[in-house]
C-alpha cells in the first residue's frame, strides 16, 4: 500500500508562509483526505505527568527529532504551562516545570474557576476560565531543540482589567540557572537549556536563588472589554555540549510568528494523520494515531557522534537513547508509509559505522565509544532498503546503500559460517553466550538455554546451533540483492545469488523443517538435532517464501491452535504448552509485535488471508490499554493482554502500522 510520502526539514531552515511544511505525493483510495484531523484524536496516549524527583518515570512526548520530552500536569494538578523537562541521555528530568504562566491582578495572582489540560497529536492545549479572563495556551514543538508556548489572553468581561502576565519555574538539584543576556540558562550534564521570552526586554527577571525564577512584564496591561493580547516563550534544550547560535538566533525571530508556527505544527500534523488513516477501518483508528504519537515522540535528530536521524526503542526508557540495528530496519519499513527522508536516514545511521569487514554494531550512540560491537542483529537491512525503495522509487538511494548492503550479507558468511556449510550461526566477537544470545534478538530464548560457545576465526565465536530464522533472512536477502543488483545493471551478480539463494532455500527445508511435528526448529551442531522449543522463528521460512504450500499449511496448524500460539493475544515467543512457557518470561512466552506481524504476514503471505485478519484483529482488540489512553509496550501478556516491559516503545508501533496497512477484514 503506498501512502504519501511526507519530509519535514530540519526547522531552522523554514521559511515562514503558507504551506511551507508541504511536500505532498499521491495517497491510495485508502487513505483520507488532507483535512483538519489534529483536534480529531484528543488524549490518545496520557502524557499527564509531574515529575517529583530528577528520575522519576513516564512516557514523555516529544517531536521534530527534539531530545528532550514535555508532559501536561495532573488533571488534579492543572497549570498553565508543560511539566518537565526530560533529557534524554542524561537520564534525568531537569525541572518539575519551567515554563508555568500566571496572571497577576492588583498585586495578587489571578484564580480561574476552571482549567482544563489536553492533548492532541503534536499539540498540548490548555485553558484557563474565570469571570474576568479566559486565557488558551499552545504547546507544540518548533525544532528538534525547541518547543513553544503560545499563550492567548482574552478580557471576558465589561470592563476594563489591568493585568500583569508572569512567567515562572524551577529546576531540580543540582542544576542551577543564570540570566544570560534576557535569557534564563541552565547548564545540565550534558548540554544546556535556555528560556527565551517574547518581547524578552519587558521582563524583569527575579531569581530566587539559582533554583527558581519569576519573569513579571514590567507594566500593567490594561485590556477593554474582549480585548485579546498574546504572549510567547520557548525552551531549548541543546543536548551533548551542542553550541548552536542558530537555533537560539531561530528561536528570537520564532517568537514573534507563533500563529505561523502554529499553523505550521497543525499542517505537519494533519499530513501525518491523513498518510495513514484509511477510510474503511475508522473503528481502529487509534492503532495509526497512537502508532504515529510514538514514533515521533522517539525521533531523534543527530546529535554527538550520530551523523543521521533515526527513532531510539524508546524515550520513556532512560538507557534507549541511541539506534538499534534490527530496530532501525524495522522502524523504517513504518516510517516510510509517512516521512521517507526519515526512514532513509533510519537505515543511514547505522551504516555510518559499518567497519571494513562490513559488520553493523548492535547499537550505535551519541558518545561512539559506547557503540556495541560484541554483536550485530538479525539480517533484516535488505528488506527495509527494498521497502523503501517500493514507496518511493528512489533508485539513487538504493544504489548509494547497495554495495554496504552486499558487504554486510557476505560478511554474515565469513565470520558466522563456522563450517562454512552455507547455513550460518549467531554469535559474538568477544565469545560470550550471552552477546550471541543479543545477536539474535531473542536474548533469554528457550531454544538458546543449552547453547555453547565455538571459536570460529578472530573477533568471530559461532552457537554450537544453526538458526532457521538467520538462514531464512539470509535466503531473502538473496532474494533482494538480486533485485536491486538488477536495478544496478549488475545482472550476472543478481544471477548469482538468485541460484545461491535456490541453494539455501532447499538446505533450509531440508534441515530445519521437521516433518512429523510440522515446524521448523533450530538444530544442534554437529549431530543436526532439532531443538523442540517451537518459537517464532519456526515461521519465519513462511514469510521468506521458503516453505512449501502443505509445509505452510502444517506450521499454519500449529500457529492457529488454541492451546500453542493462538493466545488471547496471538503469537508469543513460545508454544504456551511447553513446560518452559513463562508468559512475563521476556523472549520466553511473551507476545512481541515485531513476531506478531511476521507471523500473521507470514499467513498472509501463505494465502491464508481470513486466518491473518483474524489474529490481526485480536491483537487490535485485546492488547490492553491500545483502544484507551494506553502507550504501546514492548512486549504483552499473551494470555491477559496486560502491557509488561518499556512503554513507548517504537518497533511495537511500527509492526502496528504494518499490520493495520495490511489488514483487508475492513470495517470488521
Amino acid at each position: 500500500m503506498k501512502i504519501s510520502s511526507f519530509k519535514p526539514q530540519h526547522i531552522n531552515a523554514l521559511i515562514f508562509g503558507i504551506g511551507f511544511w508541504f511536500v505532498f505525493t499521491q495517497c491510495t483510495p485508502k487513505a483520507v483526505e488532507k483535512i483538519s484531523l489534529q483536534a480529531s484524536y484528543p488524549e490518545m496516549i496520557n502524557y499527564h505527568f509531574m515529575p517529583e524527583t530528577p528520575k522519576a518515570k513516564a512516557v514523555p512526548f516529544a517531536d521534530l527529532g527534539a531530545w528532550h520530552g514535555i508532559h501536561l500536569p495532573e488533571k488534579d494538578q492543572p497549570q498553565l504551562g508543560v511539566t518537565g523537562p526530560y533529557l534524554l541521555g542524561e537520564f534525568r528530568y531537569a525541572a518539575p516545570s519551567l515554563t508555568h504562566f500566571n496572571i497577576e491582578i492588583e498585586g495578587r495572582l489571578h484564580e480561574f474557576t476552571a482549567m482544563n489540560t489536553t492533548s492532541y497529536p503534536g499539540l498540548f492545549a490548555f485553558e484557563a476560565h474565570s469571570p474576568q479572563l479566559a486565557v488558551k495556551m499552545d504547546v507544540f514543538y518548533i525544532s528538534d531543540r525547541s518547543h513553544l508556548s503560545w499563550v492567548e489572553v482574552q478580557n471576558t468581561s465589561n470592563q476594563k482589567i489591568t493585568i500583569k502576565p508572569i512567567w515562572q519555574g524551577q529546576v531540580f538539584a543540582p542544576f542551577t540557572m543564570v540570566q544570560n543576556d534576557q535569557k534564563l540558562e541552565i547548564e545540565t550534564t550534558n548540554g544546556h537549556v535556555f528560556i527565551s521570552f517574547q518581547q524578552d526586554e519587558k521582563f524583569g527577571f527575579h531569581l530566587a536563588g539559582d533554583t527558581a525564577y519569576s519573569a513579571v512584564y514590567d507594566q500593567a496591561i490594561t485590556l477593554a472589554p474582549g480585548e485579546k493580547i498574546t504572549f510567547s516563550a520557548v525552551l531549548t534544550y541543546l543536548p551533548y555540549k551542542e553550541v548552536n547560535q542558530k537555533e537560539l538566533d531561530f528561536v528570537a525571530e520564532a517568537l514573534t510568528q507563533p500563529q505561523a508556527l502554529r499553523s505550521a505544527n497543525a499542517s505537519r500534523w494533519n499530513t501525518y494523520l491523513s498518510s495513514t488513516l484509511r477510510t474503511d477501518l475508522t473503528a481502529y483508528s487509534y492503532v495509526p494515531v497512537k502508532a504515529l504519537q510514538t514514533l515521533i515522540t522517539n525521533w531523534k535528530t543527530p546529535t554527538g557522534d550520530l551523523r543521521h536521524q533515526g527513532v531510539v526503542p524508546s524515550m520513556a526508557v532512560s538507557y534507549f537513547y541511541g539506534f538499534w540495528a534490527w530496530d532501525s530496519w524495522k522502524h523504517a519499513v513504518a516510517l516510510v508509509q509517512f516521512d521517507a527522508q526519515l526512514a532513509k536516514d533510519q537505515i543511514r545511521t547505522m551504516f555510518d559505522y559499518q567497519d571494513e569487514a562490513g559488520m553493523i554494531a548492535d547499537c550505535v550512540y551519541p558518545d561512539s565509544s559506547e557503540n556495541n560491537w560484541r554483536d550485530t542483529k538479525p539480517p533484516l537491512a535488505a528488506w527495509a532498503v527494498d521497502e523503501v525503495f517500493k514507496a518511493t522509487g528512489d533508485s539513487a538511494f538504493v544504489l548509494e546503500l547497495l554495495p554496504k548492503l552486499v558487504k554486510y550479507h557476505e560478511w554474515w558468511y565469513k565470520f558466522r559460517d563456522i563450517d562454512q556449510n552455507g547455513l550460518c550461526e549467531y554469535g559474538s566477537t568477544d565469545g560470550t553466550l550471552i552477546a550471541a544470545k543479543w545477536e539474535s534478538g531473542m536474548d533469554n530464548a528457550v531454544r538458546f538455554d543449552d547453547s555453547k560457545m565455538l571459536p570460529n576465526k578472530a573477533n568471530a565465536w559461532s552457537m554450537n546451533q544453526e538458526s532457521v530464522d538467520l538462514n531464512a533472512y539470509l535466503y531473502l536477502e538473496k532474494i533482494l540483492l538480486a533485485k536491486l543488483l538488477s536495478l544496478a545493471g549488475k545482472d550476472a551478480e543478481a544471477s548469482a545469488y538468485l541460484s545461491n539463494a535456490e541453494q539455501l532455500k532447499e538446505a533450509i527445508n531440508e534441515s530445519f523443517y521437521n516433518e512429523a511435528l510440522g515446524f521448523y526448529f533450530d538444530r544442534e551442531m554437529p549431530t543436526g538435532e532439532h531443538i523442540q522449543a517451537a518459537g517464532p522463528e519456526g515461521w519465519t521460512p513462511l514469510w521468506c517464501g521458503i516453505a512449501t504450500p502443505e509445509q505452510a499449511k502444517k506450521v499454519a496448524t500449529v500457529m492457529l491452535d488454541t492451546n500453542r500460539f493462538n493466545t488471547f493475544v496471538p503469537l508469543p515467543t513460545l508454544d504456551a504448552s511447553h513446560p518452559q512457557f513463562t508468559y512475563n518470561g521476556y523472549w520466553r512466552g511473551t507476545v512481541w509485535l515485531d513476531q506478531v506481524y511476521f507471523g500473521i504476514s507470514a499467513l498472509r503471505k501463505s494465502g491464508m488471508t481470513a486466518e491473518a485478519d483474524q489474529l490481526t484483529l485480536k491483537v487490535f482488540q485485546n492488547l490492553k490499554g491500545l483502544s484507551t489512553d494506553g502507550a504501546i509496550y514492548e512486549n504483552y501478556d499473551p494470555h491477559t493482554g496486560k502491557p509488561l516491559e518499556a512503554p513507548n516503545f517504537s518497533w511495537s508501533a511500527a509492526h502496528l502500522l504494518m499490520l493495520y496497512y495490511e489488514l483487508e477484514a475492513a470495517g470488521k
